[in-house]
């Protein structure tokens, strides 16, 4: 009896380890495919309407990523919480339930890291869309980025965009007075031509920021760089202040016939968690993605991980992502804590994992485009070069 049940129970397994292309993907960055929840009527109803400029009701797109969101922190909160790593999420979208109805005949999917405030988040969402995106035919990617900072930061820009606005009423165009009495960010994001004029001297975020956030926002900068992805701040991409926090990006593409298109949009949510009637902040960074898809590819079969990747150092973490992302290209995967900056948090995972191969990667090995390969067994550790990496880990794979 039992042995009919296991054999069950490891069908199940087995055939969890199926999964699209984006997921499949996503899996090498460290993103683990749940069943999309459905926003119930408590999410709903924990949100609470903010002030002028938050949450504008007559917008169903901003009401529906408020719903998702406080779905997602809630899943987080409730049923994940005794758990204390990072949780790393991969979710077909739209959820149901929802406010927003409308269904398109695009993919879409979301990416969220729930749990760090560490400026890697953002990278590692940016990095693991940009790469499925890539492997759906999107060439040309770009990433455009702004920072809002955190509470104080954003109240100080909140009120100085308000005196400019005051000071040169006169000057605006009779369309954007009227958006600056329902929404005085709404003439920051608005493509008309007149406004934009008007707002061409208004104060930007970024000059506003404190030093934490004027810090956080450069580290997720020097990742970008790290990964060799062009990057562009734009001062007008706000978001919506109810549920945004801190970084706020968008990835745009071009299609194989030339057409360049919005692909994916994401920010961080770490002060939206209270916003929601949760007690205490929960650090959050997310990112949707969405584009028309030609046909449904096959499902594939995941390999079981055996390294697990081991980042020491300032450097050596800025260096990392385009390692995780050179043996995700040659179907290595590989273990990490890039939200984790000691040795001992990362190898005693590893050792729970029962892990058989440690990568480590210091500041020595970084400056020298090199890592070490330990077999934890035996404590036999070899250097190899970046370049050759994905090679040998196939031999040892094999």
């Amino acid at each position: 009896m039992n042995k009919t049940k296991n054999k069950k129970i490891k069908k199940k397994k087995e055939k969890a380890r199926h999964i699209e292309r984006p997921a499949e993907v996503a899996f090498y960055f460290g993103f683990t495919e749940i069943s999309s929840p459905s926003i119930e009527k408590k999410d709903k109803d924990s949100i609470k309407w903010g002030k002028r400029g938050e949450l504008n009701s007559e917008k169903k797109e901003d009401i529906y990523k408020a719903e998702e969101k406080a779905r997602i922190l809630r899943l987080y909160f409730e049923d994940m919480k005794a758990f204390p790593q990072h949780y790393f999420l991969f979710y077909r979208k739209p959820l149901s339930g929802g406010s927003l109805k409308k269904r398109t005949s695009n993919y879409e999917c979301g990416l969220d890291i729930i749990g760090s405030s560490k400026a890697v988040a953002e990278a590692l969402v940016i990095q693991a869309a940009l790469s499925i995106l890539s492997e759906e035919g999107f060439v040309d990617l770009e990433i455009i980025i702004n920072s809002i900072g955190d509470k104080g930061s954003f109240t100080a820009f909140e009120r100085e965009l308000i005196a400019y606005y005051r000071q040169n009423i006169e000057k605006f165009p009779t369309l954007c007075r009227q958006t600056f009495k329902k929404d005085i960010f709404e003439i920051l994001r608005t493509e008309d031509e007149k406004c934009r004029e008007a707002v061409a001297d208004a104060p930007q975020s970024l000059n506003l920021l404190s030093d934490s956030a004027r810090l956080h926002f450069k580290e997720v900068l020097e990742f970008l760089e790290s990964m060799g992805v062009p990057y562009t701040i734009d001062n007008h991409l706000i978001g919506n202040p109810f549920v945004t926090s801190h970084t706020i990006f968008e990835i745009q593409g071009t299609t194989k016939s030339g057409k360049k298109m919005l692909l994916a949009s994401g920010y961080r949510y770490n002060d939206f968690s209270k916003k929601v009637g949760i007690k205490k902040e929960i650090p959050a960074v997310g990112i949707s993605l969405s584009w028309k898809r030609s046909g449904k590819p096959a499902p594939r079969r995941l390999p079981k991980p055996i390294f697990y990747l081991v980042q020491l150092g300032t450097f050596a973490k800025f260096r990392s992502l385009p390692i995780i992302e050179s043996l995700r290209k040659a179907k290595v995967p590989i273990f990490h804590a890039l939200t984790k900056d000691k040795y001992g948090g990362q190898s005693g995972t590893a050792e729970n994992m029962r892990v058989p191969f440690l990568l480590i990667f210091g500041q020595k090995e970084a400056i020298e485009n090199t890592i070490a390969v330990r077999d934890v067994k035996t404590r036999f550790q070899e250097t190899t070069s970046l370049a050759k990496l994905p090679s040998y880990l196939k031999k040892l794979s094999s």
